[in-house]
């Protein structure tokens, strides 16, 4: 008997943030950035979009009904930043909680289905706001510096996991504890 396929955690986040980036957004044409709250904008975006012709996207990432209900109180949908900044909104969620999660999407906001297995789906494309600013050459090249701070992070995450599943300090600049001579 084979071994069923590597079941992912579904409701983890960072699974669908990887598929959305990977296929909805390909980061071959897209800078897309995780976890942008500070530097950019007023709020947090799950995933931060810029597209070649500088029209910047935000993608929530929502795993439950209870989750997607309580965006719809954020203070975000308030801010007049919000209408400036934002060219396109999507919302992804698992495959699975479409028919119970889609109905709650915004109706101006584009729906993303990421299944537990293949590629995510373009349900619903996001209504494109005509009045949203182009990101300046600055806020650009803060995004891409926001993108390289999440790359390093996760780098420096990613060694000191291997470094607590082997007991061993990997001999890497990031990580490593610089060798001092004893003195006499």
């Amino acid at each position: 008997m084979s071994p069923s396929p590597r079941k992912y955690p579904m409701a983890h986040a960072d699974v669908i943030a990887t598929a959305v980036a990977r296929h909805i957004f390909p980061w071959r044409q897209f800078i897309v950035v995780p976890n942008v709250s500070w530097g950019l904008v007023s709020w947090e975006m799950d995933l931060a979009v810029l597209s070649e012709s500088g029209v910047l996207y935000e993608v929530e990432i929502k795993t439950s009904k209870a989750d997607l209900k309580a965006d719809a109180s954020k203070q975000k949908w308030k801010c007049q930043d919000f209408g400036r900044r934002i060219g396109q909104h999507y919302v992804a969620l698992p495959a699975e909680k479409y028919h119970d999660m889609g109905p709650l999407v915004p109706a101006t906001s584009g729906i993303i289905t990421v299944p537990q297995f293949g590629k995510p789906a373009l349900h619903r494309k996001a209504v494109a706001n005509r009045s949203a600013e182009k990101v300046s050459d600055a806020d650009r090249q803060q995004l891409m510096r926001l993108g390289c701070m999440r790359y390093w992070a996760r780098q420096d995450a990613c060694h000191a996991m291997l470094e607590a599943l082997h007991g061993l300090a990997l001999h890497c600049p990031l990580t490593a504890v610089p060798h001092v001579e004893p003195t006499t």
